[in-house]
C-alpha cells in the first residue's frame, strides 16, 4: 500500500507542475453530485471490514482546477468479527459502525480523451467514526484525513450550458480511526483505499 501512496503522490506533483490539456474544460463551471462508493481497509482495520460511503459534493472548476467541498456518510451494519469492547473486565461484540467525513477536494486535469478527464486529487479535512457494541457502548475516534488520488471524469457530450457528468474516484486516505487498546480487544490500526462514484449536474 505504501506503493501505491507513492504512486498517486508522484502522479500528483507531476500534474500540478507539467499539466497540459488539449481541449480545456469550460473555464467556468458549478457542479453539484452525489456520491457513492467503499472505504476498504489496509491493515489491522480488516477486522472491522469495508465501510460504505453516502455523500455530496459541491464543486467550482476553473480551466483545468477544481475546489469542491464534500460532505459523506460512513458505516458498516452486522459486522461478523471477534472484536469487542474491554468494559469493566466484561466484553461486548462490536455490532456496527458509522461516522462522517468532510473533505476540501484541489483537483488538476491533466489527460483528456474526448469526453473523458483524469485528474489528480488532493483532499484534506476531518473524520470522525463511532463504534457501536452491546450494551449500548459506543466508543469514538476523529482524525484528520490526507488523501491524494486519481479521477476519471466522463462528460457524455458537449453542452455551453452544462449537463450530467459522472466520476469515478481512487484515494489512499491517511486517516487513523483505530481506537485505543484499553479500550478494545485488538489493535485495528491502518489507512483506508477508497473508491467513490459521482453522478452530478454542471452549469456554466
Amino acid at each position: 500500500m505504501k506503493k501505491l501512496l507513492i504512486l498517486l503522490i508522484a502522479i500528483f506533483i507531476f500534474n500540478s507542475f507539467y499539466a497540459q490539456s488539449i481541449n480545456k474544460i469550460e473555464d467556468r463551471m458549478l457542479c453539484v453530485g452525489i456520491c457513492y462508493g467503499v472505504f476498504l481497509p489496509d491493515g489491522d482495520n480488516k477486522i472491522v471490514g469495508n465501510i460504505f460511503n453516502l455523500g455530496l459534493e459541491g464543486e467550482f472548476r476553473y480551466e483545468r482546477n477544481g475546489f469542491a467541498l464534500s460532505f459523506g456518510y460512513i458505516g458498516r451494519n452486522n459486522i461478523d468479527s471477534t472484536l469487542f469492547s474491554i468494559n469493566n473486565s466484561t466484553y461486548n461484540q462490536i455490532l456496527s459502525v458509522s461516522g462522517s467525513t468532510i473533505t476540501f477536494d484541489y483537483t488538476r486535469e491533466f489527460i483528456e480523451f474526448k469526453h473523458l478527464f483524469i485528474e489528480g486529487v488532493l483532499s484534506v479535512g476531518y473524520a470522525n467514526l463511532d463504534y457501536m457494541f452491546q450494551n449500548s457502548i459506543i466508543h469514538s475516534k476523529n482524525s484528520i484525513r490526507l488523501s491524494p488520488g486519481l479521477t476519471l471524469r466522463l462528460i457524455p457530450y458537449n453542452n455551453d450550458t452544462g449537463g450530467l457528468y459522472s466520476k469515478f474516484r481512487i484515494q489512499y486516505n491517511l486517516i487513523d480511526l483505530a481506537l485505543d487498546t484499553n479500550l478494545i480487544s485488538d489493535k485495528i490500526n491502518g489507512n483506508y483505499i477508497s473508491l467513490i462514484w459521482t453522478i452530478g449536474f454542471g452549469v456554466h
